[in-house]
C-alpha cells in the first residue's frame, strides 16, 4: 500500500507536467505578422511563444496563462502579465485561433491587436 501511495502522485505529476508542456499545440520560438520578413522584423510586429504556460509575448511584457479555454482550434487564454518596462502587473485576456503548428490568429481585443492579425513562425530566435 505504501508503494502506491508514493507512485500516484508521482504519476499526476507527470500527466500535468505534459498537460502544460502541451498547452497551446505551438512550436517555441518566434512568430511575426503574416507577410513580414522574418529578418529585421519590427518588435511592433513580432511576438514569442515558449511552451508551458507561456501566454504569447511581445517585446514588452511576460505573461503567463491562468485559465485557458478551448473551442475547436480557437484559445481563450486568461493571462497574468508583467510590463518588464514599466514593472508593473496585469491581467488580460488574448484569442487565438491556431491554424497550424506554426501559425495562429490573434484576435483582435487584446493587448497586442488592435484587429485580428495572423502571426507565422520565424525560428527559435530573432533574426537581426
Amino acid at each position: 500500500m505504501k508503494c502506491g501511495l508514493t507512485v500516484a502522485p508521482l504519476l499526476m505529476l507527470s500527466a500535468s507536467a505534459a498537460i502544460a508542456a502541451d498547452m497551446l499545440p505551438l512550436t517555441q520560438g518566434i512568430y511575426v505578422v503574416a507577410g513580414t520578413p522574418c529578418e529585421g522584423a519590427s518588435n511592433v510586429d513580432t511576438l514569442s511563444y515558449w511552451g508551458e504556460y507561456n501566454g504569447i509575448n511581445d517585446q514588452r511584457t511576460r505573461c503567463r496563462v491562468t485559465k485557458l479555454t478551448r473551442n475547436g482550434s480557437t484559445y481563450s487564454l486568461r493571462r497574468s502579465c508583467t510590463d518588464i518596462r514599466a514593472g508593473f502587473s496585469f491581467d488580460d485576456k488574448a484569442e487565438i485561433t491556431i491554424r497550424s503548428r506554426t501559425s495562429f490568429l490573434l484576435h483582435r481585443g487584446s493587448r497586442f491587436a488592435s484587429g485580428d492579425r495572423t502571426f507565422r513562425y520565424c525560428g527559435p530566435k530573432v533574426q537581426l
